[in-house]
């Protein structure tokens, strides 16, 4: 900041006695919308974080006899040990390992149109739970994961080599370990609270531009 006379006077104003990063992004803080202009809304979601498993499988269809099940269909209906009996499958021999979850994608795809984005979650302290942190931080979405010592979620997606239908398989592992005091963590509840303030100047900037185009 030194050698920036807007910058400088910014934070000769305040005197540099900001209390946290919070106080400076509040909406009527106009330092920061005078110095950076308006920030894009913030959207945080929390949801089941799942590592999605995808195996190629021969003849999926004689694999699914014993759990009722035929290619296309998925194991919702299923005993909780079915499904991890078809995320072990998956597991034997994955082609692919990508980061999955709806509500963790729909952040990710709305960080890329320039939004700001932020996760809550639970995860394991394994490569699944990497896959799933790489994956946040590659997209711009604040990780605000809660790790522990449970296996990540999976999905296992079973591919047929021939006619390529799926057969999905969920095992929430980690994700269902998410608990309301981690909504108490000054870390999380700070982006929390930025989620509910309307930033009007940002809504009504992006309308007039968009209108002149």
């Amino acid at each position: 900041m030194i050698g920036d006379p807007a910058a400088e006077e910014v934070f000769a104003l305040a005197d540099l006695r900001l209390e946290s990063l919070e106080s400076l992004l509040q909406p009527e803080a106009s330092a920061w919308t005078g110095l950076f202009g308006p920030l894009p809304p913030l959207l945080v979601g929390f949801g089941n974080p799942t590592v999605d498993v995808i195996s190629v499988i021969d003849d999926l269809g004689s694999h699914l006899l014993e759990f009722g099940l035929s290619p296309g269909t998925e194991a919702t209906g299923l005993q909780d040990s079915q499904k991890v009996a078809l995320v072990e499958l998956a597991m034997k021999n994955p082609s692919a390992k990508v980061a999955g979850g709806a509500c963790m994608n729909t952040l990710r795809v709305a960080s890329w149109w320039g939004l700001r984005g932020a996760f809550i979650g639970a995860i394991g302290r394994d490569m699944e739970g990497l896959i799933i942190q790489e994956a946040l931080v590659d997209a711009g979405v604040v990780p605000l994961l809660k790790q522990v010592e449970k296996n990540t979620g999976i999905c296992g997606v079973l591919v047929d080599s021939k006619n390529r239908d799926r057969t999905l398989s969920m095992v929430r592992g980690a994700a269902a370990e998410l608990d309301p005091k981690w909504l108490e963590k000054s870390s999380v509840s700070c982006l929390v609270n930025e989620a509910g303030w309307a930033n009007t100047a940002y809504h009504v900037s992006t309308a007039t531009q968009n209108n002149s185009e």
